[in-house]
């Protein structure tokens, strides 16, 4: 279902205009390498909210970048429609700095809950990146819930791509499509960060009641125009229903108790996870320090970003290097041959030849790689593919883990945020929202 229609709006809106501006620049300039079509890979490693890489500190900065990514024509043109669309009444009602405050904690709650609910949708989700202004915006969405839930809106039902289309509240449409955000992330469908958009949505209308000017708390009643009356009238506000509260209530009942679920197993989650410190330098750059993430299970989860230490540690997952004999260690390594593996379906071939001291540990993965390699490296841009021969890398990796504490360290902590967000946000739906409808 798509809204088509909220009727006309004449309020400003500079920050929601601002702000789908810097969506669209930023998709572009991540895109161009593809096309404009998808995202690039070396945009999704960098910047895109990956669960596992925040036991890192350093990379708290995702909880912002990855609300600026995209990952495709549709992704973006769909997320600032509806910017566009619930946005400038939104910004209408909070002014300019309350609504980008309200937008970007919106985005920030949307992570805390994708995090903490890992252990709801699935533990591989915390592998996954997850990327889009989707959570943000559905904070703007529960806002709107909250202060037009009675205002008329359009909506078109599109079947085989014929439209049906009819009309309805606000409210109707919102809490239908909430429910089948909170629905969607128990029934573990995936490709959506379901979660996500629920937390956004719960994180809106919490932060509404918070930012709210004034003059929108104090009004009792609004202003109506009767022809019949000859004049205007008052009318003391409606608030939700009682069965839109009931509903309501009963989502976030359900958001609950995936948080307390999550605390609760939050002490067996075991991840085998490894983070990598991966220094290395090639003629054309500059030696750096950068940093992976690699599971037993699931590989090499995320790989550096600075092209020297991408271009190691890929060249050793590629030759199978990053596991071997348990306790094993060697000064004089050597390793030459041709590796193959596939970069965006193409299949590939580069040559490889080391020389270093390496360490594995009693899991048999590489936890110490100091040397030399040669090997070829592939440049990949908008102009085509080009192929180095033999370029000379000198590596310095080394590795902590297994970290066992994932759960600990990283649901958990999220899984009680998501709780303090929860709860007061059901008090606002039940006790507070008269205070807050403007129609």
């Amino acid at each position: 279902m798509i809204p088509v229609g909220t009727g006309p709006v004449r309020t400003k809106s500079r920050v929601t205009l601002l702000l789908i501006l810097v969506n669209v620049v930023v998709y572009l300039f991540t895109t161009y390498d593809k096309m404009f079509l998808t995202v690039s890979d070396y945009w999704v490693d960098k910047a895109a909210l990956i669960p596992v890489a925040l036991m890192e500190p350093t990379q708290w900065y995702r909880f912002i970048t990855s609300m600026f990514l995209h990952g495709g024509l549709f992704h973006i043109f769909f997320n600032m429609y509806f910017l566009y669309l619930f946005g400038r009444e939104v910004e209408g009602v909070l002014g300019s700095l309350r609504f980008f405050a309200l937008y970007m904690l919106s985005g920030i709650a949307a992570s805390i809950f994708h995090i903490a609910l890992t252990a709801v949708a699935g533990i591989y989700n915390i592998f996954i990146p997850a990327l889009g202004a989707s959570g943000a915006i559905s904070g703007v969405l529960g806002a709107y819930l909250l202060l037009f839930p009675h205002k008329r809106m359009t909506i078109c039902w599109f079947f085989w791509l014929l439209p049906w289309c009819f009309t309805t509240n606000a409210a109707y449409f919102l809490i239908f499509w909430f429910a089948t955000q909170v629905i969607y992330g128990y029934a573990r469908f995936g490709g959506v960060a379901f979660f996500a958009h629920a937390g956004g949505f719960v994180g809106g209308m919490l932060l509404l009641a918070l930012l709210a000017p004034r003059w929108v708390r104090e009004a009792r009643f609004r202003v109506g125009w009767d022809v019949w009356r000859f004049g205007y009238y008052f009318v003391e506000r409606r608030g939700l229903g009682k069965f839109t509260k009931g509903i309501l209530a009963l989502l976030l009942l359900a958001l609950l108790g995936g948080a307390a679920y999550a605390i609760a197993e939050a002490g067996s989650i075991k991840s085998g996870i490894y983070i990598y410190s991966v220094e290395a330098s090639m003629p054309s750059a500059p030696e750096v320090e950068d940093f992976a993430v690699y599971s037993i299970d699931k590989g090499l989860v995320l790989a550096p970003t600075a092209d020297a230490a991408r271009v190691a540690l890929n060249r050793l997952y590629w030759a199978g290097l990053l596991t071997g004999p348990p306790n094993m260690s060697a000064d004089s390594f050597r390793y030459e041959g041709v590796v193959r593996t596939s970069i965006e379906g193409t299949p590939v071939a580069v040559r490889l030849d080391l020389t270093a001291f390496v360490k594995y540990d009693e899991y048999g993965v590489l936890t110490q790689c100091v040397g030399k390699m040669v090997t070829d490296v592939i440049q990949i841009s908008p102009l085509g593919v080009r192929l180095e021969r033999s370029v000379p890398i000198t590596i310095n990796l080394s590795a902590e883990g297994p970290v066992e504490n994932v759960g600990k360290a990283l649901i958990a902590p999220t899984a009680i945020l998501a709780l303090a967000i929860t709860m007061p946000a059901m008090y606002v739906v039940i006790a507070r929202d008269r205070e807050l409808v403007i129609e």
